[in-house]
C-alpha cells in the first residue's frame, strides 16, 4: 500500500510518501531498487512535516475537507442552474471535477485555447487523460471560493 500526505496537506515539495509491504522478499526487492535510484533518501524536513500533518493537523483537515465540499456543491449548484449548454456532475473523493463542453459547439481540440484566450481561465483539457475526456475540460476546485465565482461568472457570460 502507497501512501502520501502531499494532497490532503498540500506537501508535494517535501518528496514524501509511505509504502507499505507486509511480503518480506518483495519488500527487500523494493528497498533495494529504491536505494538504487536514490528514491529512499529523505530531507531533514520529513519527520517533522509527517508529525505536524497527521498528529497535529486533523482539525485543519477537517475544516478543509469541509470547505471544499461546498466549493464542490456551489460549483455543481452554479453550472447546472446558471449554465445548462454545460454538463457538470458532482464527483466522489476529489476536488477535480470535469465539465463537458460539447454542448456548446466549440471543437473537442479548441476547448482549452478559447476558454483561456476568451474567458481567461486556465484548465486541462480532458483528452489529456485519454480518448474519453474529449469534449471535458478539469477544473480545480481546492481554492478559494472567490476565484471559483469568478470563473463561474466568465463561464456564464460565455456559455449562457
Amino acid at each position: 500500500m502507497f501512501t502520501s500526505p502531499s494532497k490532503a496537506f498540500n506537501l508535494a515539495s517535501v518528496h514524501l510518501a509511505n509504502c507499505f509491504i507486509s511480503n518480506k522478499e518483495l519488500r527487500e526487492n523494493y528497498r533495494k531498487i529504491a536505494s538504487e535510484s536514490f528514491a529512499a533518501e529523505n530531507s531533514a524536513f520529513v519527520e517533522p512535516v509527517l508529525i505536524a500533518a497527521y498528529d497535529k493537523s486533523e482539525e485543519w483537515l477537517d475544516e478543509l475537507n469541509e470547505y471544499i465540499e461546498g466549493n464542490l456543491e456551489f460549483f455543481v449548484d452554479y453550472v447546472n442552474c446558471e449554465i445548462p449548454d454545460l454538463e457538470v456532475r458532482k464527483p466522489e473523493g476529489t476536488y477535480l471535477v470535469w465539465v463537458n463542453f460539447e454542448k456548446t459547439g466549440i471543437l473537442k481540440e479548441n476547448i482549452k485555447e478559447y476558454l483561456l484566450k476568451e474567458c481567461k481561465v486556465a484548465v486541462n483539457e480532458g483528452e489529456f487523460f485519454g480518448k474519453e475526456g474529449a469534449g471535458f475540460v478539469r477544473f480545480n476546485l481546492a481554492c478559494p471560493r472567490s476565484s471559483i465565482k469568478v470563473v463561474l461568472e466568465k463561464l456564464k457570460e460565455k456559455f449562457a
